[in-house]
């Protein structure tokens, strides 16, 4: 209890839209997101887990040990610090057993998160970011961000 798990259903080429597993039983070797507080939880086994179509994230079920950032049309992002990341072409990464990665087509950088709970921003304490430029999720973001951003406790968009 507390633990939702989401797999990526969608990828616009910006930000991954992550779908909540309502019953919350994840199918064996099934890449998922986790979201809960900040604590200690206890996974359980189970059976009876309803198989997932349409999720993007790869598991990973053997290390694997040199993953290229890119394969075929697709980019491969890892998820750090609430962003789906890729890295350098030509440098290669290492992804452990029991984790996943994210394989699109997009050309992105860094990919945002969509958990679909956001919807409206009532009030912002612009002190909180001392000037940072901020996205709808909270994230300080670059001057090359294109999207909706919060700048100088404001809404604008980055065109």
């Amino acid at each position: 209890e507390g633990v939702e798990a989401f797999y990526a259903s969608a990828c616009d080429g910006t930000s991954v839209t992550m779908t909540k597993i309502e019953d919350g039983k994840i199918p064996a070797n099934t890449g998922v997101v986790l979201k809960a507080e900040s604590d200690t939880y206890t996974l359980s086994p189970t059976t009876g887990a309803t198989a997932i179509t349409g999720n993007l994230l790869v598991a990973v079920t053997t290390a694997i040990n040199g993953l290229a950032a890119t394969e075929g049309s697709n980019r491969n992002y890892v998820l750090k610090n609430g962003q789906f990341v890729t890295w350098t072409e030509g440098v290669k990464t290492n992804v452990a057993a029991g984790k996943a990665y994210l394989s699109v087509p997009s050309s992105s950088a860094a990919l945002n998160i969509d958990f679909g709970d956001a919807t409206a921003i009532n009030t912002v304490n612009a002190n909180t970011f001392n000037g940072a430029r901020v996205n709808l999720a909270g994230q300080v973001v670059g001057n090359g961000y294109k999207g909706i951003v919060i700048e100088n406790g404001k809404k604008v968009l980055v065109k």
